[in-house]
């Protein structure tokens, strides 16, 4: 019987000491995986970072395109009013100097 308690005592000593590891591995694995959560979460911050400036240089971006689009029609339509005023000038210039001319040739 005493062998048999000898034998009994070795195997739960045995076994506590497998059990004493495995709570060491969980630990150990357990700190592994906080830390690869953190390194997962600081992770995803910096991509929503990223995709907020990401969409905010987009919407900049498109805001820059038409606000050029803008001043491309505007400066379209300033220069059709010069063009159009040039001509006017130019036809009323045509119109004026031929009756100055006539004015001064009359004139001795």
């Amino acid at each position: 019987m005493e062998t048999s308690h000898k034998d009994s005592l070795a195997l739960l000593e045995k076994k506590t000491n497998e059990i004493s590891r495995n709570e060491e591995e969980y630990k150990r694995l357990h700190q592994k995986y906080v830390e690869a959560r953190r390194d997962v979460s600081t992770t995803e911050n910096i991509l929503q970072e990223a995709q907020g400036q990401s969409s905010a240089l987009a919407y900049k971006a498109q805001s820059l395109e038409q606000e050029l689009e803008f001043i491309k029609k505007d400066n379209e339509r300033l220069v059709d009013e010069l063009n159009t005023k040039a001509n006017d000038f130019s036809a009323y210039r045509k119109e004026k100097v031929p009756l100055s001319t006539t004015i001064y040739s009359s004139f001795p």
